[in-house]
């Protein structure tokens, strides 16, 4: 009784001139319907933006956008075409992963623009007026050393399945590679005049190209074997 005796004390103090609050929930229900649309719309515009701002830089530094690698670019994209030639190899030197006579394909644009060699690339350069593919083994600021025909660069024995299995049993080194220079060597060790002896190292820009296929053709054993463009 006590409540609903001060409920009636409080509905006999109200102004009569108040007007009534009409009901229309349909109403109420669109306004809210529609307030709930305009925050999910921002907050997935805010998640947009938010996405963009740290997703964009973590592609661009994985080379997704721009064709590039982090800090470097190591042989280029996937998405800049190639230009190929032909070349066949006259010595013995990348035996068994090249042999005599064999014709490889030569991409031209491999090391344009800035890009540069990974390690384990077969790269083609010019020496003493003959054309020369061998295997890039150290790049710049590495030191090597190779011991009893294995390759350790910094420190760390570098795996190189492709070398031939007559293992030269000398000892090499401790070679720093300079800037802008790669250290390379042939494939078969113990028949191959490369960066270990004589040739000392070759700079990026004097490469040529990179091997990246082979080709039906062969060639002559010619050291001045020259190239062929590829249509």
């Amino acid at each position: 009784m006590y409540e609903r005796e001060e409920s009636l004390a409080v509905l006999a103090r109200t102004p009569a001139q108040i007007p009534e609050f009409p009901a229309d929930l349909d109403r109420v229900v669109r306004r809210a319907r529609s307030r709930r649309g305009r925050r999910i719309a921002l907050q997935g515009s805010i998640g947009a933006v938010i996405a963009v701002g740290v997703v964009g830089p973590l592609l661009l530094l994985a080379g997704v956008i721009g064709g590039g690698t982090p800090g470097r670019s190591l042989g280029g994209s996937a998405n800049r075409p190639q230009k190929l030639i032909r070349w066949y190899e006259p010595s013995g030197s990348m035996d068994p992963t090249i042999k005599v006579g064999e014709t490889v394909l030569v991409d031209t644009n491999a090391y344009r623009f800035g890009r540069l060699p990974h390690t384990g690339d077969m790269v083609l350069f010019s020496e003493s007026d003959c054309q020369m593919v061998k295997r890039v083994i150290g790049l710049p600021g590495q030191v090597l050393v190779i011991t009893h025909g294995v390759v350790f660069v910094d420190g760390r024995r570098l795996a190189e399945p492709y070398v031939n299995s007559e293992v030269d049993p000398a000892d090499y080194g401790p070679f720093a590679v300079a800037p802008s220079r790669v250290f390379v060597a042939g494939d078969n060790r113990i028949n191959s005049r490369d960066s270990r002896i004589g040739m000392g190292q070759i700079r990026i820009a004097d490469l040529l190209g990179k091997v990246v296929g082979r080709s039906s053709e062969r060639g002559s054993s010619s050291c001045a074997a020259g190239t062929v463009s590829v249509p």
